[in-house]
């Protein structure tokens, strides 16, 4: 347990929205932000001080090498085994293994978000759409409870270093909603009949849609780690960022997954670092994600009535038929680890195929 173990973690939420009718337009342009100090994180006390990594390979030999003697190291205290490592010796607390500060109060997120939604009903068809654009942050902070280590720092002693995107982040999401009835049928513009027969066939259709046009997720940027058992005993490393220009200019549309030449990130941007270094790079970049995912689906619903009563249908029939992803968009997800042969190309789909399904439901 460290010095800040238990401490109540503290979460601030503040936001603001302006409503406004402009020519039956409703318009709302909204901000919401968060912070979070004190979260819940997982902090290894025991890890070897990186000042050591000069010593290079020497670490992982045992405290009675001979090399290790010459380099002017012993035994930190009289009972160390003689297999014991020079790194083991190094460690804050030789005589134990990794000494985990659960709930050690240091993560921290930050979020922020601007709005703006549009909405307006023109006779029997209606809209709304939205838009999001927002940023997501953190520091230690994600799920790193017990055997939940999806997050570690790749330096203990540099605590600042991790803060990076959280892996949801998604700074781009335009969402746009509609339902149209056809004006045909009893009491519409077209074919307004008392024939009940006719009104069954042709009245009480409606169309809807809905699109979600989003950005794509991030890719973890992680590396072999060699600095784990026997070096510094890191739980992480992460890779090294050279700079170069991350996009090759193919887009979701033009990626070839049978053609290994065609690449949707350059494979010279990231590498691993040395054997005994550390990564440059943060565990998200903002810019090395999936390709970005368009979802459209839509809906056709017809209503019968099948036992009326007054104004309304007590027993109604619904038939519908849903299109999903109806004009078969290609979402293909890309292959980002770092290091493999296949880093940049074309795995397989962010999203299923064009799948159009029918239904037959009665409501009583």
């Amino acid at each position: 347990m460290g010095p800040t173990f238990g401490k109540a973690p503290r979460i601030y939420n503040w936001s603001f929205d302006v409503q406004r009718e402009v020519k039956k337009f409703m318009i709302e342009i909204g901000y919401q932000g968060n912070r979070g100090h004190g979260l819940n994180s997982t902090v290894d006390l025991n890890q070897v001080n990186p000042s050591y990594l000069y010593l290079g390979s020497l670490l992982s030999q045992t405290i009675t090498a001979p090399s290790v003697v010459a380099a002017g190291f012993k035994k930190p205290y009289a009972n160390f085994p003689d297999n014991g490592t020079l790194a083991q010796s190094l460690r804050p607390f030789p005589q134990f293994l990794n000494v985990w500060s659960r709930n050690s109060g240091q993560g921290q997120t930050w979020y922020d978000a601007g709005s703006i939604k549009v909405g307006r009903k023109f006779g029997d068809w209606q809209f709304q759409a939205s838009y999001v654009r927002s940023k997501t942050l953190s520091i230690l902070s994600y799920r790193q409870i017990f055997s939940q280590s999806q997050v570690y720092p790749q330096d203990f002693y540099n605590l600042t270093q991790p803060k990076s995107y959280l892996p949801f982040d998604l700074p781009n999401v335009f969402n746009f909603l509609s339902s149209y009835q056809l004006p045909v049928g009893k009491g519409k513009r077209f074919l307004n009949t008392n024939n009940k027969f006719v009104d069954a066939i042709v009245g009480n259709w409606t169309i809807s849609d809905t699109h979600n046009y989003r950005s794509g997720g991030l890719i973890a940027l992680t590396c072999a780690n060699t600095l784990g058992n026997g070096v510094l005993f890191t739980s992480a490393r992460m890779c090294n960022n050279n700079g170069a220009t991350l996009l090759t200019g193919q887009n979701r549309t033009t990626l070839d997954p049978n053609n290994p030449s065609s690449l949707y990130f350059n494979n010279t941007v990231f590498s691993v670092p040395g054997q005994f270094a550390f990564g440059t790079s943060s565990q998200y970049n903002g810019r090395f994600r999936q390709p970005p995912v368009l979802v459209d689906n839509i809906a056709i619903v017809k209503q019968l009535g099948v036992w009326p009563h007054g104004d309304s249908n007590r027993v109604r029939l619904q038939l519908r038929a849903d299109a999903f992803n109806p004009f078969n968009r290609t979402n293909f997800a890309v292959n980002g680890t770092v290091g493999n042969a296949n880093f940049g190309r074309a795995t397989g789909p962010q999203y299923g195929p064009r799948l159009i399904t029918m239904g037959l439901r009665l409501y009583f």
